[in-house]
């Protein structure tokens, strides 16, 4: 597994990255966010993104989970789902600060199996904790569903132990998903 985890490693230790935050028209507390990882080539001697991978994501900067449940709430049923997994997880600890929540992961440059699907998307998850550190967010939280959305149990199971690698931890599981979370300070 080491040498295919480099082998993506080499494949896009080149790619360049862009993140928008945008503030919530309606919410104080809530921005909107997305990283787009891209690659620059050059076609017809014009210099052209080629776009691999896209994740949009929401952050919290609350002191109080349960005005993040209510926010998350007023977002989406899957926000509230994770924020409702992170509440049971926290035991309703206050003070937690500010919190990423992964709505959508989309990988533009299409893998050729699940396996290599697994690697990128573990790869970019990476990526993306690194930036979400410097930017100062102070957990993050998703689904499996919200990285891969249809998976069988076994499949499942070999996204979440890939994902373990990068210090992600389950926090909640039903029978329709896994919730994960990543401390990043």
């Amino acid at each position: 597994m080491t040498y295919q985890s480099n082998q993506f490693s080499q494949k896009y230790e080149i790619i360049d990255f862009e993140i928008f935050l945008k503030s919530d028209c309606e919410y104080d507390d809530i921005m909107l966010g997305r990283i787009d990882f891209f690659e620059y080539l050059w076609q017809d001697e014009a210099e052209v993104k080629k776009f691999i991978a896209s994740i949009c994501f929401y952050i919290f900067n609350i002191y109080n989970i349960e005005d993040m449940l209510l926010l998350a709430d007023s977002i989406s049923g899957d926000l509230e789902y994770v924020a409702s997994a992170y509440n049971i997880y926290c035991n309703e600890v206050g003070g937690i600060g500010s919190v990423a929540i992964i709505d959508d992961f989309n990988l533009i440059d299409e893998p050729k199996d699940f396996f290599e699907k697994t690697q990128m998307i573990k790869y970019f998850l990476a990526k993306t904790i690194e930036k979400l550190q410097i930017i100062g967010t102070g957990t993050l939280l998703f689904m499996s569903k919200a990285l891969i959305l249809d998976l069988n149990k076994s499949d499942r199971i070999y996204l979440i132990n890939e994902l373990l690698d990068i210090n992600c931890i389950p926090i909640y599981q039903d029978e329709s998903d896994i919730v994960l979370a990543r401390n990043l300070v």
